[in-house]
């Protein structure tokens, strides 16, 4: 409705084809949402350990809680969202792993305890997804957004920001001075927009690779997924360096993709990874076969980043 009231803007408001259209146009944003057609050029998050989903609207409970909830469960984990007038909760697992009739009646059984509420008596839906992106946010003159660039996991629940930040790079290529500076900015902000997505990939990685209370085939397979992601991921492998060598992140970066530094010190921290972490930094120098100064060499110039003064073999 906004948009139809901004005078500076047509609407038309009928569904077209993006490869119809496309040449009638500068540039065409396709936030059409996820399509099959796109499965070619899609690139699949395996880490991802959660495939399906059961959601379902039930009553506040008192006292009423002013913040999400994330809570791990044998089959995997559980969101808790406050609405205005009734509580979104979410059963998130892997049907590879655990059936659709165990999950729903685990949710119901989770239901009962936590709310004193018959979770039979609400409507409940169930679906499954995938995890991925585009392999190029940006297509010609198409730029990708919104489920029709990627799909994250709701874990970290940063659809918004990302979907906020990839029409931030979009902008600045729509005044471009000539072609080749529009060839240079797609280029780059392209880089930009998958280098953000990947950040939340291995945050995301992070919260699994911590485990749970519970030691169930669910969280043995999505802890296992999630160390073999980070370990070979070189960007990741920085941080973990720094954190090794000085037990704080060198502030190479200002911020790791949507997370300031610090913060990511502190999740670390209360994810309780440190040791875990420092076992990576050890199996990736012994896989690869590098003494301690020539793999932090290594990884860090292979980023790009000069090895400090200070390392020494410990």
């Amino acid at each position: 409705e906004m948009l139809k009231e901004n005078k500076q803007i047509n609407v038309y408001e009928e569904r077209v084809d993006i490869d119809e259209i496309k040449d009638q146009y500068d540039f065409v944003y396709d936030c059409t949402g996820f399509s099959e057609d796109q499965i070619e050029d899609y690139v699949e998050f395996d880490e991802v350990p959660i495939n399906h989903v059961m959601v379902a609207h039930i009553p506040h409970v008192n006292p009423h809680y002013g913040a999400t909830k994330h809570t791990a469960t044998p089959d995997g984990w559980c969101f808790e969202i406050p609405l205005a007038k009734e509580t979104s909760i979410g059963w998130l697992f892997n049907n590879t792993i655990t059936n659709v009739r165990e999950a729903k009646e685990n949710m119901v059984k989770y239901v009962e305890e936590n709310y004193g509420l018959n979770l039979l008596e609400y409507d409940t839906i169930d679906f499954s997804f995938r995890s991925g992106m585009r392999r190029d946010p940006i297509d010609g003159n198409v730029c990708y957004n919104g489920n029709s660039l990627f799909f994250i996991e709701p874990m970290e629940a940063n659809t918004l920001q990302m979907v906020n930040f990839a029409n931030q790079m979009y902008i600045e290529i729509l005044n471009p001075n000539d072609d080749a500076e529009l060839e240079y900015k797609k280029e780059m902000y392209s880089i930009e927009i998958v280098n953000r997505i990947n950040h939340i990939r291995q945050v995301t990685s992070m919260h699994y690779l911590a485990g749970s209370v519970y030691d169930t085939p669910f969280w043995k397979f999505a802890k296992e997924k999630a160390y073999n992601f980070l370990k070979d991921d070189l960007q990741f492998l920085k941080y973990v360096i720094n954190m090794h060598k000085s037990n704080t992140f060198y502030p190479i970066d200002n911020e790791y993709g949507n997370y300031a530094t610090h913060n990511f010190l502190l999740m670390v921290r209360g994810l309780e990874l440190e040791e875990t972490l420092d076992k990576m930094f050890w199996d990736f120098i012994e896989e690869n076969d590098y003494t301690y100064v020539e793999g932090v060499d290594m990884i860090l110039n292979k980023l790009g980043v000069h090895a400090f003064n200070t390392l020494e073999t410990p």
